[in-house]
């Protein structure tokens, strides 16, 4: 309850004692605005104005095309490298973990300057088991374009 919603509350009760009716409706309301303060959604305070996608700010059940447009090394807090993609025509990138990083790795060659141009497809997942169990985190997987060969014989 606000400052000046909480003085007025308390000029109430003093005024109309602490059993009236009207003390009474406000204590109540007081109460139902207070439990719906307990259902906090704290997504707020971990906004950031970071050049990087976090999971949580893709919409689930999606996956999207992009391109390469540059890789880059990147530090955080821990101070450990990572490599990290930028995409054409998107304003956040994507840091990349080290399974992402292999997997774009086994098909493109692991020279990330020959990543520029390539597609990849970005998605979500919840992550089974492990440190970082029931999270959700990103998938970033290389678009191959099949080949079809009708002349390989089995």
């Amino acid at each position: 309850m606000s400052q000046a919603a909480r003085k007025s509350f308390d000029d109430w009760q003093h005024e109309l004692g602490q059993d009236s009716d009207y003390v009474m409706w406000l204590s109540y309301l007081e109460k139902e605005i207070n439990r719906g303060n307990d259902m906090k959604n704290y997504d707020e305070l971990y906004e950031s104005d970071s050049k990087w996608l976090k999971a949580k700010d893709f919409p689930r059940n999606n996956k999207l095309r992009l391109v390469i447009s540059r890789h880059e090394e990147v530090t955080f807090d821990d101070g450990q490298p990572k490599a990290a993609l930028s995409f054409e025509g998107k304003e956040k990138g994507v840091v990349l973990n080290g399974t992402n990083y292999e997997r774009i790795k086994a098909i493109y060659g692991s020279d990330c300057d020959d990543w520029i141009g390539k597609e990849v497809g970005l998605s979500t997942e919840v992550i089974p088991r492990g440190k970082f169990e029931g999270q959700f985190m990103f998938r970033v997987e290389p678009i191959v374009q099949e080949a079809l060969n009708e002349d390989i014989p089995f």
